[in-house]
């Protein structure tokens, strides 16, 4: 019994050094905190200097996490509405390193929440198109190192990307298609539902006059149409697909025909049945290109494309199947069983 009281007044002590040890050094950075709140633009813009200049020197990280839990993330989130945009500017870059080096994973939502409003369009609330690039890239930081916690409010993600890929800023446009790779990549059972309205204004931006733009903006359709919930979104943008075969650029055609090559080889049978013969198209038309490089890559695509039916067909022969089970092929030849008039013609 007395061995036991002895351990008990040993933690006790521990817990209570270690919230003197906390306290002196709250006490350290509490000036600075209260002063983000302060009216004064400067005040807060000081003390946010200071915080990002000492913080991150400090040698106990624990104590650091804990401030910033505690005290520190809701004073931050606060100042994304800052009219001081050299403000939101450092707070953003705070709340990023504090992503980069600590396990921050229970304040992401207060961080979210912050984040959201500032990029509602399609008249952002952030006027500076640098802060919205900003705010992007920490967005997109969160959902690589926190992908599960971001699939609660996907709508909300989505509808952000969405907004922001009709900003008037080229780059931005550029950076969105980046992040939607990227979340295309991380979450591509969850993404998919949630994608419409970006497809929609990816779509738009396939006539931007800048081919950087289109390129990357073909790259994030071909991603995002790649998802198992999200190829029937390929109808609303035909149109403006077709134009795109026959863009001025070489670069733009050959990404389109790379686009047609990963949509064959993924869709499912009932999409692959229903989009097969648009698909084969512009490989025909790229065919024809007069860059020897996309002619030749076109064929290349439409004969392994033959080939691989062929091949499919051959097996069911040997096997004596009747009856076609379309659970039974994998994506990339399922929709090839009832096409053998494109046999005959290869």
């Amino acid at each position: 019994f007395s061995k036991l009281k002895i351990q008990f007044y040993c933690y006790i002590k521990m817990q209570m050094e270690g919230v003197e040890e906390f306290d002196a050094f709250n006490q350290k950075y509490r000036r600075d905190i209260n002063c983000l709140t302060d009216p004064d633009q400067n005040t807060r813009m000081q003390a946010l200097k200071r915080l990002e200049r000492s913080l991150f020197k400090e040698s106990d990280s624990e104590q650091v996490l804990k401030l910033f839990s505690n005290y520190l993330v809701k004073p931050l989130v606060l100042i994304f509405e800052d009219k001081k945009e050299k403000n939101r500017e450092l707070a953003i870059s705070i709340v990023s390193k504090f992503l980069e080096s600590f396990d921050i994973v229970r304040q992401i939502p207060i961080i979210l929440i912050g984040i959201f409003p500032r990029l509602k369009g399609p008249h952002f609330p952030e006027p500076s198109e640098e802060v919205r690039k900003q705010f992007l890239f920490l967005l997109t930081e969160i959902a690589v190192k926190y992908k599960f916690e971001l699939v609660p409010c996907l709508t909300e993600v989505c509808n952000t990307l969405g907004y922001l890929a009709t900003d008037a800023n080229p780059d931005m446009k550029i950076e969105v298609c980046n992040s939607l790779i990227k979340l295309t990549e991380l979450l591509p059972q969850e993404l998919g539902s949630h994608m419409k309205g970006v497809v929609l204004s990816l779509y738009i931006n396939l006539k931007h006059n800048r081919s950087k733009v289109r390129k990357s903006t073909l790259k994030a359709i071909c991603a995002i149409i790649a998802l198992p919930k999200a190829t029937y979104l390929l109808s609303d943008g035909l149109p403006q697909l077709r134009v795109i075969c026959n863009d001025k650029i070489k670069d733009v055609r050959e990404t389109m025909i790379d686009c047609v090559q990963v949509w064959l080889n993924k869709f499912d049978y009932k999409h692959l049945k229903q989009f097969e013969a648009e698909l084969l198209l512009y490989l025909l038309n790229g065919s024809s290109d007069e860059n020897p490089e996309i002619s030749k890559k076109s064929l290349e695509i439409i004969e392994d494309y033959g080939s691989n039916l062929k091949k499919l067909m051959e097996e069911l022969e040997e096997e004596n199947i009747g009856d076609v089970n379309e659970d039974s092929f994998t994506p990339k030849y399922e929709a090839m069983v009832d096409q053998q008039w494109f046999l005959d013609s290869s």
